[in-house]
């Protein structure tokens, strides 16, 4: 059920809905288990994120495969949610001065296995990337999160 939930709110959002408050659910059997209430912003420019990021309790939302868990099991705390994913200038992998790599914070983990570019330049990058995880959270996980994800071992 929950599940659902999550997919109707997702299309709302994707529809233009851009502000929204997901409350609690029900308790089953006494076990929270459900997210905590929090606003969801889904800006359109890197400005207006970033000013909508400078309230208290802000956090940043782009794959949420690991950000959501935490949020449900009050590993930490966030009122507001901004979704950073329709910014298109934190997407993509570059070639960077210096012969270096930029590699933009929405980029997905599949995206960086699959890049010709990583293939050809950096095998290693890509073979790596390629054995990360499950492939559901390679193309929903992003390279900004997976450097900023909170380890809960």
């Amino acid at each position: 059920m929950i599940h659902g939930f999550l997919r109707v709110l997702s299309a709302l959002a994707v529809k233009g809905f851009v502000s929204f408050v997901i409350q609690d659910l029900p308790r089953h059997k006494g076990v929270n288990a459900m997210m905590p209430n929090f606003s969801y912003v889904r800006p359109k420019s890197l400005k207006d994120a970033v000013k909508q990021l400078s309230s208290d309790g802000s956090g940043v939302l782009a794959g949420g495969t690991d950000l959501l868990g935490c949020l449900r099991d009050r590993v930490f705390e966030s009122k507001k949610l901004v979704s950073i994913t329709d910014l298109a200038e934190l997407r993509g992998i570059k070639k960077a001065a210096n012969n270096g790599l930029r590699i933009g914070a929405l980029t997905t983990v599949t995206e960086l296995a699959e890049s010709k570019f990583v293939l050809e330049q950096y095998p290693a990058l890509s073979q790596a990337a390629a054995e990360v995880a499950s492939p559901q959270l390679r193309n929903q996980g992003t390279m900004g999160g997976n450097l900023c994800q909170k380890p809960r071992c």
